[in-house]
This record gives structure tokens, C-alpha cells and sequence, in this order.
């Protein structure tokens, strides 16, 4: 995932359900920065949503 750290991260989970993704977010400790447009805290949030509907969708193509 880009522009929720300091570098680009890859999350590994350990299945596609979502707790595992959260859980892959979580243990990121992704610390994304802020500005006017949002918060560190959204960005996190929005991290999380984003890989929920990444990984649902990878799943939808296999």
C-alpha cells in the first residue's frame, strides 16, 4: 500500500477473511502522514477499508 508510510508496504494476511486483513493492517503499524486534506488517523482507516476491498476483489477473480 503507498502514501500510508514512509514507504510503500506490503501487507501479508494470512487468509483473505477479513479479520486477517485487519489484523495484516493493523500489525503494519502503518504511521501515514497528515495535511489539510486528512488526518493520520483517516488515512489509517481508509488503509484498512482499501485492503478489505482489494483483497475481496482478488478473491472474486480467482
Amino acid at each position: 500500500m503507498g502514501c500510508v508510510d514512509a514507504v510503500p508496504v506490503l501487507l501479508t494476511p494470512d487468509s483473505t477473511e477479513d479479520a486477517a486483513v485487519r489484523k495484516a493492517v493493523h500489525d503494519a503499524n502503518l504511521d501515514p502522514p497528515w495535511d489539510v486534506h486528512a488526518s493520520a488517523e483517516y488515512r489509517r482507516h481508509l488503509a484498512e477499508v482499501l485492503a478489505l476491498r482489494a483483497v475481496a476483489q482478488a478473491a472474486e477473480r480467482r
